[in-house]
C-alpha cells in the first residue's frame, strides 16, 4: 500500500473525528430547542421578594410580592451587552401582547452607571418598566449568570423557567410557557 492510501485514509480519520467533535459539542450545549430546557438552580424557589425604583414606565416601585396573581417575566440587561438592545425589543412586544391577560414584565439592569442604563433603554422607556440594580442586589438574589437573562415567575410566586440564551428558537418556547403561565 503507498503513501496515498494512507494519506486518504488519515484524512477520513481526522474527518471523522471532527464529525465525533461536533456532534458532542451540539449534544452538550444542546439546540436552541434544547437550551430552553436549561435546569437553573432558582426553577422551583419561591422567587425572591425584590423592591425596585422604577426608572421607567408607570412612576412608582416595584415589589414582587404586591404581583401575586400575575405572571412576572424579570429580564436582567446591560447596556454594555451586544444582544441586549433586541432582548429589550423582545421584552417590549411580550408587555404589549400579553399585559392584558396578567403578564408583568421588568426589565432591570444590572450598569453600574446608571445615566448609561437611561440612555440604552430609552427607545423603550415609555412601555416597558426598567429599574437599576447598580448594587447588583437582585442580580445576586436570582443568580443572575449571564445577559439577557429572563426569569419568568408564576401566579404563585414560584420561578419556573429561566432563560439564557436568547435565540428564535427560546423566544418561542418562552412565548409558550408564558401562554402556559397565564393560562394556569
Amino acid at each position: 500500500m503507498g503513501s496515498g492510501f494512507w494519506r486518504v485514509r488519515m484524512r477520513l480519520s481526522v474527518t471523522s473525528l471532527l464529525a465525533i467533535a461536533t456532534a458532542l459539542v451540539a449534544l452538550a450545549w444542546g439546540s436552541g430547542a434544547d437550551a430552553a430546557k436549561y435546569r437553573h438552580p432558582m426553577i422551583g424557589r419561591a422567587a425572591p421578594d425584590v423592591l425596585q425604583h422604577l426608572q421607567s414606565g408607570p412612576a412608582g416601585n416595584f415589589r414582587l410580592s404586591e404581583r401575586r396573581g400575575e405572571v412576572v417575566l424579570l429580564g436582567f440587561w446591560t447596556s454594555w451587552c451586544a444582544a441586549c438592545g433586541d432582548y429589550l425589543g423582545q421584552l417590549q412586544s411580550l408587555d404589549a401582547t400579553y399585559r392584558s391577560a396578567g403578564l408583568v414584565v421588568m426589565a432591570v439592569s444590572l450598569d453600574e452607571d446608571r445615566q448609561l442604563a437611561r440612555d440604552f433603554v430609552r427607545p423603550f422607556a415609555q412601555q416597558l418598566r426598567t429599574s437599576n440594580d447598580d448594587p447588583r442586589t437582585v442580580g445576586r438574589l436570582y443568580d443572575v449568570e449571564d445577559v439577557p437573562m429572563s426569569v419568568l415567575i408564576d401566579r404563585d410566586g414560584v420561578i419556573r423557567f429561566v432563560h439564557l440564551v436568547h435565540d428564535h428558537a427560546n423566544q418561542l418556547a418562552m412565548q409558550r410557557e408564558l401562554r402556559t403561565l397565564l393560562d394556569e
